[in-house]
């Protein structure tokens, strides 16, 4: 056998192997993502996104807390981002904010976003009376940020 034929084998021995490597490294990517993901789905009677609402008395700024929890029933670490944006009517952007999460596989944690509206915009948005959308971007990555899943909505906010 000559030289060359022996390293095209070896070569072809290794070209193998990193492709079933980068297989199952996507395997257990995709597990960790939808299982994740799947988490997110309420039982009846639950709600995946909580909120909270409240006006200083002071100042008369809206203080709005939004969160969920984040668990990772999957094989490699997930990084979960919440980002929010609080759009007038016109499509302005009244408040936005946003939270990430680095959760190890079998654990969980919460992403909780706090967004502050001065008084002065609710007045000049007319948030009590107008109908502002809540712009929700949830994202999750996995495999050193290369591989990742999320989704994006616009919702009436009441």
């Amino acid at each position: 056998m000559g030289a060359g034929k022996k390293y095209a084998r070896v070569l072809g021995f290794v070209a193998t192997a990193i492709n079933l490597g980068i297989y199952v490294i996507f395997a257990a990517s995709m597990h960790s993502l939808t299982t994740s993901f799947m988490a997110l789905m309420p039982a009846e009677g639950e709600e995946p996104f909580r909120t909270d609402a409240s006006i200083d008395p002071s100042t008369g700024a809206v203080a709005l807390t939004f969160s969920t929890d984040v668990r990772n029933g999957g094989l490699l670490d997930i990084k979960a981002s919440l980002g929010l944006r609080l759009l007038s009517g016109a499509g302005e952007v009244i408040a936005e904010g946003a939270d990430s999460e680095l959760v190890s596989p079998g654990s969980s944690g919460e992403l909780v976003v706090r967004m502050t509206i001065p008084r002065e915009d609710v007045e000049r948005y007319s948030l009590e009376t107008a109908k502002p959308t809540l712009s929700l971007s949830l994202e999750y990555r996995t495999f050193y940020n290369l591989i990742g899943m999320g989704i994006s909505t616009e919702v009436p906010f009441r």
